[in-house]
């Protein structure tokens, strides 16, 4: 099951984020191109595994911006990210490492805030 926040045709994903771009670039990925209009196309399998790190990396954000998760019955992107790298402690620490980790520039903690009253 794939989440589907991005136009797809087969194996290729068009994001608007030119993050993706650079950390593509870092790690290799030859089918990675960048529109004039500033999306950012990927072709492969490789990068249907790189939609999916900036989803949990977004999906963290999100979590810890509104203290909900992205869908009801699935797991957290929080308890996701702790499984899958093995990182320990709570939710800003683990995002901090998260970033650390793939090359994402954290936020401050205040802007990642829980604004529930």
């Amino acid at each position: 099951m794939h989440t589907r926040c991005a136009t797809t045709c087969a194996d290729r994903w068009v994001i608007n984020v030119s993050r993706i771009y650079s950390i593509a670039v870092e790690r290799g990925r030859q089918n990675t191109t960048v529109h004039p209009d500033g999306t950012v196309t990927c072709d492969g399998p490789a990068a249907v595994n790189l939609y999916r790190l900036y989803s949990l990396y977004a999906g963290l954000e999100f979590e810890m911006k509104t203290g909900m998760k992205l869908t009801r019955k699935a797991p957290s992107c929080y308890s996701i990210v702790k499984r899958e790298h093995g990182l320990k402690g709570n939710k800003y620490r683990v995002y901090v490492q998260f970033c650390e980790m793939h090359g994402f520039d954290p936020k401050p903690q205040e802007e990642l805030t829980c604004a529930r009253s």
